[in-house]
């Protein structure tokens, strides 16, 4: 995982997003300063309008897809898969800045809806951040996979089938 990914997340579980800021942090939350500079450096996170941070908030299911949006997009990563969200019976409660963000995760497999929702207003739990995280961080080294790491990892596959007793069953790769 980018070292920078925690510190950015860690900070966004007690942002809240929508119009551009001048930062101001509160004393008691000096901890956070550098993640603060580097996300309003990168426009990853914005605040809630006369530079309020919103510091203490709960994140929302759409903030932070939001903001794995545009850290990806800060790192250089390629954002331009857009899945159909139409399909997603909430999909009209989407903030109007969570919809780009909400097309890319679920193109990108972060993020799946539960029930054929998204819950853009609903607050984003430790265990739905924990799982968003990990398959953001999947996603990202997935797509930095050569055609010698899948043939590695399809060698090591059989190896252990082989070792196991267990006949493989597969389909060319071709």
């Amino acid at each position: 995982m980018n070292r920078k990914l925690p510190l950015v997340l860690l900070l966004a579980l007690t942002l809240n997003s929508a119009e551009a800021f001048s930062v101001k942090i509160p004393e008691k939350y000096d901890w956070a300063k550098d993640a603060v500079e580097y996300c309003v450096e990168n426009e990853i996170m914005h605040g809630v309008g006369d530079g309020d941070l919103a510091l203490g908030d709960n994140l929302t299911r759409e903030q932070m897809a939001t903001i794995l949006f545009r850290f990806a997009k800060a790192q250089g990563k390629d954002v331009s898969g857009k899945s159909d969200i139409s399909a997603f019976t909430d999909k009209a409660s989407i903030s109007s800045y969570a919809t780009d963000a909400f097309a890319w995760a679920v193109d990108a497999g972060i993020i799946t809806g539960s029930n054929n929702a998204l819950n853009p207003k609903g607050t984003s739990t430790r265990a739905q951040a924990a799982t968003v995280l990990v398959r953001f961080d999947a996603a990202e080294e997935a797509a930095t996979l050569t055609r010698a790491d899948l043939e590695k990892a399809i060698v090591q596959t059989a190896w252990a089938y082989y070792l196991k007793g267990t006949k493989m069953q597969y389909d060319s790769v071709e």
